[in-house]
């Protein structure tokens, strides 16, 4: 069992954390996990060892803390784009929690591409898992509220298919084709793509 990084109450204190995950971010991307030492995040950070392990007992408790971070500026993008779905049209809808992954992801997509990569399963927080049901929760909500009017029947499974579309495509790019994620064109190609998928087959739009 991993120990709990401890919670600086200290404006100093808290800057210190920000600096050294900073470091971190900057190694995990730059030489990837295995490389990125305490010693070398440490160094990295200009502070000594033992401040490092003040806040962070190991290198899983650093990491899980960096990729918690994270988790949190994407989970705050989504929650800003869908604070009301209710009444939107279904291309609105859609455009709208499309655009609140991105922003997330956009925040650093480097270092997003090195945590889903590179740090291993247990060096990850549990939060991760909880912002991927809630991002289905979400989708779920509004496709139930109008699944009389939208194509798949089973709101349960739409859900799990436009999240993990926008997921496994938002990683693709992250990979391969990072314009697509800068200019604006894969929300476009997505929008299109997953409104297809949920409007009525004979309108092709609600």
């Amino acid at each position: 069992m991993r120990e709990p990084p401890h919670r600086p109450k200290q404006q100093r204190s808290r800057d210190t954390v920000e600096t050294i995950l900073n470091a971190a971010a900057r190694l995990l991307v730059e030489d990837g996990y295995d490389k990125a030492s305490t010693n070398r995040v440490a160094r990295e950070a200009g502070v000594n060892i033992g401040t490092l392990y003040r806040y962070f007992p190991n290198k899983e408790v650093l990491f899980a803390t960096l990729f918690e971070r994270h988790v949190e500026q994407v989970a705050a993008a989504v929650d800003s784009k869908s604070q009301d779905l209710t009444g939107k049209s279904l291309p609105a809808a859609v455009r709208g929690l499309i655009e609140g992954m991105l922003e997330g992801v956009m925040v650093d997509p480097e270092l997003h591409q090195a945590l889903v990569e590179q740090v291993p399963p247990d060096a990850r927080p549990e939060q991760g898992n909880a912002l991927e049901k809630r991002i289905q929760q979400i989708v779920r909500d509004y496709i139930d509220k109008y699944k009389a009017k939208l194509r798949p029947r089973d709101p349960d499974l739409a859900a799990f298919v436009v999240v993990q579309t926008v997921r496994a495509l938002t990683h693709a790019a992250t990979l391969e084709r990072p314009e697509y994620l800068r200019d604006g064109r894969l929300i476009e190609e997505l929008t299109d793509l997953l409104v297809g998928y949920l409007a009525p087959a004979l309108e092709g739009r609600y």
